[in-house]
C-alpha cells in the first residue's frame, strides 16, 4: 500500500473509534463520528474476538501482518502518529484501566519533558485516585503545586473520589499486607497466609495481590513477593505485560538469571514485550552479565532506561571510564537523561574520589532541568562529601535534599537519618525520626529498624532501649530483626545480663524457635573464648534444627571462620565439629572449619579424607588445598570429583 494512502487515513477518522472502544467499555458516553461501519466492526470484537490492529490493517487494505495490540492507541502509535497533548493524556488513561498503574506510570515517566503537561498530570492524578492509591495521589498533587499546574475543580473532586474509596473500602487488603510483612521476622508460610485469608471469607483480589507484591519487594523481601505472584499463577489470575516483567525480576533476584531466562524463554511470544526484555537487560545488567547484556541491548530499542543499565553494568565490572561515554552518546541522540542518570554519571566520579567531577555532574544538573535535581541526586552529593570527609559539604547537601524531598518519602528519611549517623550527628538523626513519626499515621517496623541501627551506631543504648519498648508495646508484626539489634548492641558493649533477658523475652513472641537469636550469643561466647557458654546455645540450636530447618547467617559462618584462621583452637574446633556434623546443611561447614584450625595450629590427621568420604563432602578448591596441608596428601583431586 502506498505512503500516500496510509497518510489519506487521518487521525480525525481515527481518533473516534478510540474514544468509541472506551465508550464500549463503559468509559465515555459522548457519540462517536464517521466511519461508523469501522467502529461497529471494532465494537463487535468484544463479542466475537479478533484483533484490533488486524481489523485496522484490513480497513487500510495492507495486507501485511503485525503483532497484536490491545488497544487502537497502540496502533496508531506504532504508524508514528503524532497525537496532541490531550491525546496523549486519553491514552494515559486507557493504559491505566486495561494495563494497570503501574503501566501507565511507566508510560508517563517515559514521555519528552514536552508532553508532560496538566493533561497528563491530571490525567496521572486521576489513575492514583480512582485506585486508592492515596500517598502516590498525595505526592503528585504537591508536585503539581510545584511546577505551577494551576489545580481545578477536577483536581479536587479527584481528591474527594479517593477519599470516598480509602473510607468506604475496608482496609483488609492493609491488613494482609502487614500479615504477610511480619512473615520476615515470624516465620511462616506466604500461601498458607493467603489460603487463611480466603477460609476467613476474605476476597484477594488482583489489584490488591500486586499492591502487597510491590510493597513486599519494597521492604526487602523478594521472596515473598514472589510467592505472591506464583500463588496468584496457581489460581489462573491474569498478569499483565508489566506484571510478568515484575515476575522476572523477582525469579532473577531469589532463584537467580538463569532461572530467569528460563522463564522468559519460556513465554508466550505475545508476552516478550518491551517490558521484560527491559527487565532481562536488567538482570544482565545489574549482575554485572557484560556480554549478554550487550548483546541484548543492540537487539532493543534504545531508551534513557536502557542507557542507565548499561550505567548500572559498568559501575559493576569497575569499566568506570566508559560512563562518560555514554552519556555523551545519549546526548548527541537526543536522548534524555533522568535524575538516575545524573546519579550514575556522578558515582562513576565518585569512585574514582573524583569531587570535581560530582560537582560538575550536579550542576549541570541544576542547569539544565531543575526538577531532576530531586533527593537521590543530592544524596549521591551528600555520600561523596561524607567519603570524602567534607563535613560541612556533606551537611549542606543533605539539607539541601531535605528540601527537595517529598515529605511522604520514608526511604528518604530513612537516608537522612543515616547519613547523619554517618556524620555523628545525633541531633538531627532524632529531629529526622520525630519528623518522619509525624509525617506518617503508622511507623513502620523497618523505619524503627533504621532508628535502632542508627543509635546503635552512635553507642546511645538509652536512646536505643526507649525506642525498642516504644514499638514492642504498640507493634502489630513481631519482627525479630528489631530484638537482634539491640541483642547485636547489648552484647557490643558486654550488657550480657540485658541481652540474655531480652533474649529470652523475644523467645515467648516470635512464632518459631529464634534461632537467629541464639546465632548472636555464639559467636559472642566465642570470641569471648566462654567455650561451655557458646556450646550450650549450639547444642540448643542443633537439637532445634532436627524439628526446624535452619541455616545459620552468613555473617555466623563468617564469625567462626575469622575465629579459626586467627588461631589454631583445636580443642574448641573439635566440640564444635561434633555438634555442626549432626545438621545436614552444616557438615561442609563443620568440615572447614576443623581444617582451618588444624592448619592454623600445624595439627595433621591423615584419616580426615576419609571421612569426608563416608559423609559425601564433595570437595572444592579450598578444600582440597587444606586437606593437601593438613593430611599432606597431594592427589586428593583423584580421590574425588572436585566441584
Amino acid at each position: 500500500m502506498s505512503a500516500s494512502r496510509l497518510v489519506a487515513t487521518k487521525l480525525s477518522q481515527l481518533w473516534p473509534f478510540c474514544t468509541a472502544a472506551a465508550a464500549a467499555a463503559g468509559e465515555v458516553t459522548w457519540e462517536i463520528g464517521k466511519p461508523m461501519r469501522l467502529y461497529q466492526k471494532l465494537a463487535a470484537l468484544g463479542a466475537a474476538g479478533g484483533s484490533v490492529s488486524s481489523t485496522l490493517n484490513e480497513h487500510l487494505m495492507d495486507g501485511n501482518q503485525v503483532e497484536e495490540n490491545d488497544l487502537v492507541m497502540e496502533w496508531m502509535e506504532n504508524r508514528k502518529m503524532k497525537f496532541s497533548l490531550a491525546n496523549t493524556a486519553f491514552c494515559l488513561d486507557l493504559i491505566s484501566k486495561v494495563k494497570g498503574v503501574a503501566e501507565a506510570e511507566n508510560y508517563f515517566q517515559n514521555l519528552p519533558a514536552s508532553a508532560k503537561t496538566k493533561f497528563t498530570y491530571s490525567t496521572l492524578l486521576n489513575c492514583y485516585c480512582s485506585n486508592g492509591m492515596e500517598e502516590k495521589a498525595l505526592s503528585l498533587f504537591k508536585e503539581m503545586e510545584e511546577l505551577n499546574i494551576a489545580h481545578s475543580t477536577l483536581h479536587y473532586n479527584n481528591l474527594m473520589s479517593l477519599y470516598l474509596i480509602v473510607i468506604s473500602e475496608p482496609r483488609k487488603p492493609m491488613r494482609l499486607y502487614q500479615k504477610l510483612a511480619a512473615l520476615g521476622g515470624t516465620g511462616g508460610s506466604v500461601s498458607s497466609t493467603l489460603n487463611e485469608h480466603i477460609m476467613e471469607g476474605n476476597e484477594a483480589k488482583k489489584n490488591d495481590l500486586l499492591r502487597i507484591a510491590h510493597g513486599l519487594m519494597r521492604i526487602r523481601r523478594p521472596d515473598h513477593a514472589l510467592q505472591v505472584i506464583e500463588w496468584m499463577e496457581n489460581r489462573k489470575m491474569s498478569l499483565s505485560s508489566a506484571n510478568i516483567a515484575f515476575c522476572l525480576e523477582l525469579i532473577s533476584k531469589v532463584k537467580g538469571v538463569a532461572e530467569a531466562e528460563n522463564y522468559f524463554q519460556n513465554l508466550p511470544a505475545s508476552a516478550k514485550t518491551k517490558f521484560t526484555y527491559s527487565t532481562l537487560l536488567y538482570c544482565y545488567c545489574s549482575n554485572g552479565m557484560e556480554e549478554k547484556a550487550l548483546s541484548l541491548f543492540k537487539e532493543m530499542e534504545e531508551s534513557t532506561l536502557h542507557y542507565n543499565d548499561l550505567m548500572v553494568l559498568y559501575l559493576i565490572v569497575g569499566k568506570l571510564e566508559k560512563i562518560p561515554g555514554l552519556v555523551e552518546e545519549m546526548k548527541q541522540k537526543n536522548i534524555s537523561l533522568n535524575a538516575f542518570s545524573y546519579k550514575l554519571w556522578m558515582q562513576s566520579y565518585a569512585r574514582q574520589n573524583d569531587t570535581e567531577g560530582v560537582e560538575r555532574v550536579y550542576h549541570e544538573t541544576l542547569e539544565n532541568d531543575a526538577a531532576l535535581c530531586d533527593w537521590t541526586v543530592c544524596s549521591n552529593l551528600a555520600a561523596h562529601y561524607i567519603k570524602a570527609g567534607l563535613d560541612e559539604k556533606a551537611e549542606s547537601a543533605l539539607k539541601k535534599l531535605e528540601s527537595v524531598m517529598d515529605s511522604t518519602n520514608r526511604e528518604a528519611f530513612h537516608y537522612l537519618m543515616t547519613m547523619y549517623t554517618n556524620l555523628s550527628n545525633a541531633t538531627e538523626v532524632h529531629r529526622l525520626w520525630d519528623s518522619l513519626k509525624a509525617a506518617f499515621k503508622i511507623t513502620t517496623n523497618t523505619s524503627y529498624q533504621v532508628m535502632l541501627t542508627c543509635l546503635r551506631r552512635l553507642k546511645d543504648l538509652g536512646g536505643m532501649k526507649r525506642v525498642f519498648e516504644e514499638w514492642d508495646s504498640k507493634c502489630t508484626g513481631y519482627d525479630d530483626r528489631l530484638v537482634r539489634t539491640v541483642i547485636y548492641a547489648y552484647l557490643e558493649h558486654d550488657r550480657l545480663e540485658e541481652a540474655e533477658d531480652l533474649f529470652k523475652e523475644a523467645s515467648k513472641k516470635v512464632s518459631k524457635p529464634f534461632l537467629r537469636g541464639m546465632e548472636l550469643f555464639i559467636i559472642y561466647f566465642l570470641k569471648k573464648g566462654q567455650v561451655d557458654r557458646c556450646v550450650e546455645f549450639l547444642e540448643a540450636a542443633v537439637s532445634i534444627s532436627k524439628t526446624e530447618k535452619w541455616t545459620p547467617h552468613f555473617s555466623t559462618i563468617s564469625g567462626f571462620r575469622t575465629h579459626f584462621e586467627g588461631n589454631g583452637d583445636v580443642e574448641t574446633a573439635q566440640k564444635l565439629f561434633s555438634l555442626l556434623k549432626e545438621v545436614d546443611s552444616l557438615k561442609a561447614t563443620a568440615y572447614h572449619l576443623l581444617l582451618k584450625a588444624y592448619a592454623a595450629a600445624g595439627k595433621t590427621d591423615p584419616e580426615l579424607p576419609r571421612m569426608l568420604e563416608e559423609d559425601g563432602i564433595k570437595i572444592n578448591s579450598e578444600l582440597e588445598e587444606l586437606l593437601q596441608e593438613v593430611c599432606h596428601c597431594n592427589d586428593i583431586a583423584s580421590m574425588y570429583a572436585v566441584s
